[in-house]
């Protein structure tokens, strides 16, 4: 099986660098970043995600604009969307868009892993760390 592919979207570094340790230790997989949706467009034209994390608020193109390109690009992404706003509003045009999950930030690493994991169970594509 190949490893599944990850995108970490959010314009905090910090966030980032926690997410990809973090997964790194637990799941076989290979991992990118991107700070903002610019980014995200000019990498998705060459590749395809099995699973996208997406934080909603960052500078320029919202996660909500993303999710919609994202799904253009790779009808299968999983997106779990992150986001420190409460917003139910936001959370349900997320899914309405196409979202498949959500989290609140400040994250759990414990939730977002689970989640993480059943996300990739269902695509199929989860491959737990060789220690």
């Amino acid at each position: 099986m190949q490893k599944p592919k990850i995108l970490i979207v959010d314009d905090e570094k910090e966030t980032r660098k926690i997410l990809k340790d973090h997964l790194s230790q637990r799941i076989e997989c290979q991992l990118f970043e991107c700070s903002d949706g610019d980014q995200v467009l000019s990498l998705i034209k060459g590749d395809c995600f099995d699973l996208v994390i997406l934080d909603i608020r960052m500078p320029g193109l919202s996660g909500l604009d993303l999710i919609r390109q994202l799904h253009e690009n790779n009808p299968t992404v999983y997106i779990l969307v992150i986001s420190a706003w409460d917003d139910s509003d936001i959370i349900q045009e997320a899914i309405k868009q196409g979202a498949h999950d959500f989290l609140h930030k400040p994250l759990s690493l414990k939730a977002i892993t689970l989640k993480i994991k059943h996300a990739l169970m269902k695509i199929d594509k989860y491959i737990p760390l060789k220690k």
